[in-house]
Formats: structure tokens, C-alpha cells, sequence
């Protein structure tokens, strides 16, 4: 990380916003719950008790596949990676939308940033 952060690569400033983020500890956890895999496990064990009440339904009743109530427990099947993958980004998303909201106006405000006029007249 030191070497990453003296090598000019990334916006070290940038960085340290994103890292004192108020989400940034929300987004950290559901990272973390996404890569060790403990919502997966949660995730099948829920569609499992979808698989059995589908498959129960299936046998009992034989509705056609096109029977709304069947339809809706097949719809309720979650795809456990997609899902944590959309957490995620809803996290990302909002911690991006306030970084640049809280930088709107530096590319005018900020020492070397170019004026709209300086934009405009080339001088």
C-alpha cells in the first residue's frame, strides 16, 4: 500500500476521502461478506426452502409453468453472487455520488484549475 501510495498512481487525497467516507465501514463489510462467501451460504439456504416449496408445489398441484404463483416462487430465487455484487455497487455508487458532489466546483476553484474564461479565450 505505501509503495502505491508514493508511486503518483492513484489520487492519495481521493483516496483518504473515499477511506473516511461515513459508508466507507458499510462498504467495507459488505465486501467482505461478499468475498469470504458468508452471504452465499445464506443465500442457498434460502433457495433451497424455494427449490423444496417449488418442488413440492410441482408434485402435489402439477400447475404449468406459466402458473402465476409457480412463477413467482421461481422469481424468488436469488442469484447469491449477483446479488452481493449489486450491494456493493449501491455502496460505491453512493460514496461516488457524494465525492462528487463535495468536488463540483474545484476544477474552477482549485490552484492551476483553468478559468471558464481561460476555457473560453484560450488565455
Amino acid at each position: 500500500m505505501i509503495e502505491l501510495l508514493k508511486s503518483g498512481r492513484v489520487d492519495n487525497s481521493l483516496l483518504c476521502e473515499l477511506a473516511v467516507h461515513p459508508d466507507f465501514p458499510r462498504l467495507m463489510a459488505d465486501l467482505e461478506i461478499y468475498v469470504n462467501g458468508v452471504a452465499g451460504k445464506q443465500v442457498q439456504s434460502a433457495n433451497a426452502i424455494v427449490d423444496a416449496v417449488s418442488a413440492t408445489i410441482m408434485k402435489q398441484h402439477n400447475p404449468g409453468l406459466t402458473d402465476p404463483q409457480l412463477r413467482q416462487l421461481i422469481a424468488t430465487h436469488i442469484d447469491d453472487d449477483r446479488f452481493c455484487r449489486y450491494v456493493i455497487q449501491q455502496d460505491i455508487n453512493g460514496i461516488a455520488a457524494d465525492l462528487r458532489e463535495d468536488h463540483r466546483d474545484d476544477f474552477f476553484t482549485r490552484p492551476g484549475g483553468q478559468s471558464a474564461e481561460r476555457i473560453f479565450t484560450g488565455c
